[in-house]
């Protein structure tokens, strides 16, 4: 801006234009803002898309788990009902065991 230009604002009262292409320096922070938000907007969206794929997976991962345990599951009560009908005697003397054990520890 020329000294000429400076001295008639300041003579009309005027504030000197300070940016350099002759926008007002608000419009220039507002602009500057309004990047700033989209640019966070951007990373916000990249963040929340990577969180719900990795709690997708998440979720798979105990889906598969829990099918494993409840097929682990009914194989080990598969396997307790043939015994404790090929052996009555030995399952009935284990579940007693099993019984006062639990009643030690209960009581404690």
């Amino acid at each position: 801006m020329s000294e000429d230009k400076q001295h008639s604002d300041a003579a009309s009262g005027k504030a000197p234009d300070t940016s350099r292409d002759g926008t007002p320096l608000t419009d220039k922070a507002r602009a500057f803002a309004h990047e700033a938000v989209e640019s966070a907007s951007t990373k916000a969206e990249d963040v929340e898309r990577k969180l719900r794929s990795e709690a997708r997976r998440a979720a798979d991962s105990v889906d598969k788990g829990e099918a494993r345990a409840r097929h682990q599951l009914d194989e080990t009560l598969t396997s307790m009902e043939a015994f404790i009908r090929e052996r009555p005697m030995a399952g009935a003397g284990m579940a007693f065991v099993a019984g006062m054990l639990a009643a030690m520890i209960l009581r404690r």
